[in-house]
């Protein structure tokens, strides 16, 4: 009976994104990863809005205080890697933030 595959070790990132000033898009970290998930702080006072770099609150994805949302590399595009930084946030309410977990690979 063959022996089964070698595990790859991972760690996982934690990462925070705060938005100073409502309509103004912060970026999340430029890394490369296989698995995210991004979630807004129940302690927010607003919705966040997740997409491009031109993420209004009519274009991006909403989370409200609480909301989580996960994408994976391997289920949603093959074998390619999600590169974070072409990610943003932005808020409804000055200083709401998300944060977020990424797998990464030793």
């Amino acid at each position: 009976m063959a022996a089964p595959p070698a595990q790859e070790a991972v760690r996982p990132i934690g990462f925070q994104g705060q938005v100073a000033s409502a309509g103004t898009p912060v970026q999340l970290p430029n890394k490369e990863v296989k698995l995210f998930s991004i979630r807004a702080l129940r302690g927010n006072n607003g919705v966040m809005y997740f997409g491009d770099a031109n993420v209004t609150s009519s274009t991006g994805f909403p989370l409200a205080p609480g909301d989580e949302y996960s994408l994976s590399a391997h289920a949603d595009f093959g074998e390619k890697r999600i590169n974070l930084g072409q990610f943003y946030v932005d808020a409804q309410v000055n200083g709401d933030a998300v944060q977020g977990i990424y797998i990464e690979n030793t």
